[in-house]
């Protein structure tokens, strides 16, 4: 389950005055350079973190899944089996990477935000990892809907949820729109 998704900005305070004066509900971090702000539905967590060096506003950094301890090592295979992710090790939390950081939190109870879940774009519906989801299989591995062109939108669509519940969209030329 997705515990936050994290952002990085050029300057924390900054950031977290603005987003107090548009209403945001914010809150400090742990340590220095870092906060969090909860959308104004209270359904996602956001964690952000500094980084100076920043030529943008802001950047996406990494999803957290919130997983029971014993889940840890198999949530990170199960990505890099079903996704090609580079596993490793990101401070003390078993992560592995798709252009973005998903890094499993390690927790006895669970404390999961409520986003349905998350959504990649991938460049080629044709791509082995696009074949290997519409193709199922028995790779645990539930599809709410396999991949299906949307020419109207001019892309195409799947939706699976993985073994731990998350939900994520996969989908195929979004980045042309």
């Amino acid at each position: 389950m997705v515990n936050h998704i994290g952002f990085y900005v050029p300057n924390v305070p900054e950031s977290v005055t603005k987003w107090k004066a548009a209403g945001l509900k914010t809150e400090p971090g742990q340590r220095e350079g870092q906060a969090y702000v909860t959308t104004p539905d209270d359904l996602v967590r956001i964690e952000i973190l500094e980084n100076k060096m920043l030529t943008v506003p802001i950047a996406f950094d990494h999803i957290h899944f919130w997983v029971t301890e014993s889940s840890v090592q198999e949530m990170q295979s199960w990505y890099v089996k079903m996704f090609g992710a580079a596993p490793f090790k990101r401070g003390q939390f078993a992560a592995a990477t798709i252009r973005a950081w998903l890094c499993s939190l390690q927790s006895r109870t669970l404390r999961p935000c409520r986003p349905k879940g998350v959504g990649w774009t991938i460049s080629d519906s044709r791509s082995k990892i696009s074949r290997r989801f519409a193709r199922g299989g028995s790779s645990g591995v539930k599809f709410d809907m396999p991949f299906t062109k949307r020419p109207e939108l001019g892309i195409s669509l799947a939706f699976l949820t993985d073994p731990w519940g998350t939900y994520i969209e996969l989908n195929e030329g979004l980045n042309h729109l």
